[in-house]
Parts: structure tokens; C-alpha cells; sequence
């Protein structure tokens, strides 16, 4: 499945996991997917699709430490009102999440917007840029606090150090989209908004199985923080319930 297959825009309905949902109140969700073809368009699916990997992998990070989710909760609102709690895999979820991850890919995938992160007369522009595109209570924070790092700066800063040794576009995730790099769901066919039960297809959130990732090591550090009571309980202790695989409101 690619990436952006996740979204049928003539029917205005969320295809991607167990069910489909309709999108007629959500046109930031339709908007964000039209970004994405564009961004394929722009800089091409080797680039993109890296991209739009690391972004996921960072977003999610976030909302399980209800750390940055201020976009991904109002959509939740709309779609359940306050005090939701939904599985990991919802659909409405994974709808939720997605113009977020489109917004970083974007600036992920650009050379100009990730030098000027990684610059420090031109950071302030960037992080004025994530505020206004993806989350705007975003901080720039790339200093350790007890050997974690902010998964975006930590994402951007690990990358400046393998420049000089880069590695093939297949190690920055392509494991995502096989068939044993995560959960897989019925498939949907995007065009006619049917469902297939005889094909399966990685979801566009899949997570890479036989490395281990920057994210998952942020959600290590994220439980270290839980542990020593870093993220106060309800606000961000946490937004993801392991003990049941369901997620929260932070609010």
C-alpha cells in the first residue's frame, strides 16, 4: 500500500484500518492528503516517503506523552467530543494523526526547512514554521533532559551526524512497508470505498520490525520519564494504555 492511499477524496472517506470514516467535517484531513501527492510530486517518492516515515515515528512519540498533541486532540474532539478513548488502531486515530505527519514530512523532506533547523541563526525560522504548520506549542529543545532528547531535534541532530556517511534510502524504513514491519488490515480500495477480505496491506503507520527506530527509542526514554515522574499522570502518564492497546484524551 502506498502512503497516500489512505483517503478516497471523491467519496471523502478515511480508507485505512478496520473501517472507514467519513470525512464530510474534516476537511483539513482531506486538504493534508492532498499535500502529500503533492509532496510526492514535488521531491519524489525516494525522498518522500523517508520523509514521511520519520514524521509518523515523531508524531506518535509525542501524542504517547501528550507532549505536543494540541491538532491530533481537536480532531478527536470532532470526531468523539471530550473524554474520548479509542484503540491504537483506530481509524479515527490514524485520521486524526495524519495532517500532523503530513505538515512535518513536508518540512522533513525539504533541504532548505532542515538546514535552517540545524543552523543557529536560521533555527528560530523553523521552529516558527513547525508552530504555524504543525503544532503550535512546539519547543526546540535539543539539550538532554535525563538523557532524552525531543524526537524532532534528536531526529534532525542524528541525521547531521550520519551526512558524511550517508546510508541507502532502503535503511531509513522500507521495512515499513513489507508485509512483516507491522500491523496489517483488511485492504480498501480507495476508488470505489469497498473492501477486498482477500488482500492484506500494511497500514501507512506501520512500524519497521528488525531495527530499532529513533522513535522506539524515544518511547523507552518517554517510560523512564513516566518512572520517575517526569509526565504527571492524566496529562501525560500517559495518553497510550499498554496494559489494553487503547489511547486517550490528554485533556
Amino acid at each position: 500500500m502506498r502512503s497516500e492511499d489512505v483517503i478516497c477524496l471523491p467519496h471523502r472517506r478515511w480508507t485505512s484500518g478496520s473501517a472507514q470514516v467519513d470525512l464530510s467535517a474534516h476537511d483539513d484531513i482531506i486538504k493534508a492528503n492532498k499535500q502529500h501527492r503533492r509532496l510526492i510530486r514535488q521531491y519524489g517518492r525516494a525522498v518522500t516517503v523517508p520523509a514521511f516515515n520519520r514524521a509518523d515515528h515523531i508524531v506518535r512519540e509525542w501524542r504517547e506523552g501528550c507532549n505536543y498533541c494540541t491538532r491530533v486532540e481537536e480532531r478527536m474532539h470532532r470526531f468523539h467530543g471530550d473524554g474520548w478513548r479509542v484503540s491504537e488502531d483506530d481509524p479515527t486515530l490514524l485520521a486524526s494523526y495524519y495532517p500532523t505527519v503530513v505538515a512535518l514530512a513536508r518540512l522533513l523532506a525539504s533541504p532548505k526547512w532542515t538546514a535552517l533547523a540545524l543552523d543557529s541563526a536560521g533555527n528560530k525560522a523553523f521552529v516558527a514554521e513547525v508552530r504555524r504548520t504543525v503544532e503550535p506549542r512546539y519547543a526546540w529543545a535539543p539539550v538532554p533532559y535525563w538523557r532524552y532528547v525531543e524526537p524532532l531535534a534528536r531526529t534532525l541532530l542524528e541525521e547531521q551526524k550520519t551526512e558524511k556517511t550517508p546510508k541507502p534510502l532502503s535503511s531509513y524504513g522500507a521495512s515499513t512497508f513489507q508485509s512483516g514491519g507491522g500491523r496489517v488490515a483488511r485492504s480498501l480500495n480507495p476508488a470505489s470505498c469497498t473492501k477486498n477480505p482477500q488482500t492484506k496491506r500494511t497500514l501507512y503507520f506501520s512500524r519497521p520490525a528488525p531495527r530499532r527506530s529513533p522513535a522506539s527509542e524515544g518511547q523507552r526514554h518517554v517510560g523512564l520519564r513516566m518512572s520517575m515522574g517526569m509526565i504527571a499522570p492524566g496529562r501525560g502518564g500517559a495518553c497510550a494504555d499498554r496494559s489494553n492497546s487503547t489511547v486517550r484524551s490528554c485533556r
